[in-house]
């Protein structure tokens, strides 16, 4: 079986990361399909060509971020300035934000957080403000809760969870860090149905998160996530930043490590996860695609791993033109795949009439993927047209994710059915026996021979669900979330 994979049909240059120069690329817009004047509207910009087309590789072992001043001054302890102890129980949010407002008003500095239990969450970190976190320290979300005016009795808000927040109140941040000291730190998350969200990342340049464990619970949302911030007042997103050291388990199938949606110059290294999709570089979010800002570009990606989820890393460019990605070292034990790349597509929720399928820029590609076969994958049932007939009674027919996937045999280390040029080089495996390293559209099996797979249920059935009654639902979901909350409650007291 061939080992190279070469598609493109105008890569202007190879991208080698061993090399510290840069090569430029030329986006493939030229090829889609021009917009007709009767779908302009005034109200919608045309389609943004990517904000960069050439791939900038970092130097030294820290990538795109750069140490200023703030972060070599002599650190704080929380515990001897301001009181702030790890005593499992008490919510730490409001002190510890006092803290770094206090720190960054006077230009910044080091906040060091000795070995403990914090409970945290809702925290907006301020520029210059470096948070250092001994090894082994274990960091929990608060579940937030709003007074209810019927009875005034302290209910849960059900609202996504946002624990550290990198410039989404509006304001631009720039030169932090979160990082473990002297190892990693750990972050143990609960079943939320909302979500929770570690790292949420939006106006924010000069930036760094390292050494850090999640321990995951099938939780809505990636650990950490870059959005360009999109409003009236203000424009801005997640620029020049470092990711590194960061491991996760019990990832829910659709989420993972890391999920950016618009991000500049920013290179992720070292990333493990068990369950999900590790790197998912997906330009999905509508404000970006209706609104035409931000998208990837100049993204660096080394040393991804994943096991029994869905894949290592992913690139789906929804109606974005985005810039150029280079992976190298993509590797995969037990999962569906170890590299997902999609081709473009308009989703049913823009409302921009003058959008085309997007793309990423010539020059992106991956190299030196591995993947091993195994039979725990996470699977979703649109993937199952890939899998040969042979494997298709080891598919699980019983969910965790109320059908949203199903575990199952690993499918192919490499699917690729982009219409964009890609560049994919070296794949190897081990213990696939029915299929080529890489698998295309071509490959793909006809929905007439899945429907007696798992999630492949009949549309008579779906309609029934969907028309239930609306107060019977809300009902139960109310009655669902108080019983998560107070089965959380205990888990946190414990």
């Amino acid at each position: 079986m061939k080992l190279l994979h070469l598609i493109t049909t105008s890569v202007i240059g190879l991208i080698a990361l061993s090399s510290c120069g840069t090569d430029t690329a030329q986006a493939t817009s030229e090829k889609l399909p021009p917009v007709s004047p009767n779908q302009v509207a005034d109200k919608w910009p045309p389609m943004s060509p990517p904000m960069s087309l050439k791939l900038t590789l970092p130097t030294g072992n820290t990538g795109f971020y750069k140490v200023t001043p703030a972060a070599t001054t002599p650190s704080i302890n929380i515990a001897e300035k301001y009181g702030i102890k790890g005593n499992s129980k008490k919510d730490i949010s409001a002190t510890f934000q006092s803290a770094l407002n206090k720190v960054s008003a006077r230009g910044g500095g080091r906040l060091y957080i000795p070995k403990g239990i914090y409970n945290i969450s809702a925290i907006n970190v301020p520029s210059n403000v470096h948070i250092e976190i001994e090894a082994g320290s274990v960091i929990r979300p608060v579940f937030q809760s709003q007074k209810m005016k019927k009875n005034g009795k302290r209910q849960p808000s059900h609202k996504t969870i946002s624990m550290f927040s990198f410039g989404k109140d509006g304001k631009k941040i720039e030169n932090v860090s979160i990082t473990g000291k002297n190892g990693p730190f750990h972050v143990k998350l609960f079943d939320y149905e909302p979500g929770i969200v570690v790292f949420n990342m939006g106006n924010v340049e000069n930036f760094r998160i390292s050494d850090v464990n999640v321990e995951d619970d099938l939780t809505k949302f990636s650990v950490i996530t870059m959005n360009a911030n999109i409003s009236d007042n203000s424009r801005g997103l997640p620029t020049n930043g470092y990711i590194s050291n960061i491991s996760q388990t019990g990832s829910h199938y659709g989420y993972g490590i890391v999920q950016t949606q618009g991000a500049h110059n920013v290179m992720f290294e070292n990333l493990k996860g068990t369950g999900g999709a590790v790197l998912r570089m997906e330009t999905g979010n509508k404000p970006t695609n209706d609104t035409q800002y931000g998208g990837l570009a100049n993204i660096i990606g080394k040393n991804i791993f994943c096991k029994d989820g869905n894949t290592a890393a992913m690139l789906s460019p929804h109606a974005m033109f985005n810039g150029v990605v280079s992976l190298d070292g993509i590797f995969s034990d037990g999962c569906g795949f170890a590299l997902r790349v999609g081709s473009g597509f308009i989703a049913k929720k823009y409302d921009n009439p003058n959008l085309v399928a997007g793309t990423f820029a010539s020059g992106t590609k991956a190299t030196n993927i591995h993947a091993i076969y195994g039979e725990n994958a996470q699977l979703k049932p649109k993937h199952f047209r890939y899998m040969p007939d042979v494997l298709e009674g080891k598919i699980s027919t019983e969910s965790e994710d109320n059908g949203e996937s199903y575990r199952g045999p690993s499918i192919t280390p490499v699917l690729e059915y982009a219409n964009y040029p890609v560049t994919i080089t070296n794949v190897t495996s081990e213990g696939f026996e029915h299929v080529e390293k890489i698998l295309t559209e071509a490959d793909a099996r006809p929905n007439s021979e899945l429907s007696h797979l798992p999630g492949n249920t009949n549309p008579q059935k779906k309609k029934k669900r969907t028309n239930a009654k609306p107060e019977k639902n809300g009902k139960a979901k109310k009655d669902k979330n108080k019983k998560k909350a107070k089965e959380q409650k205990n888990k946190r007291d414990e």
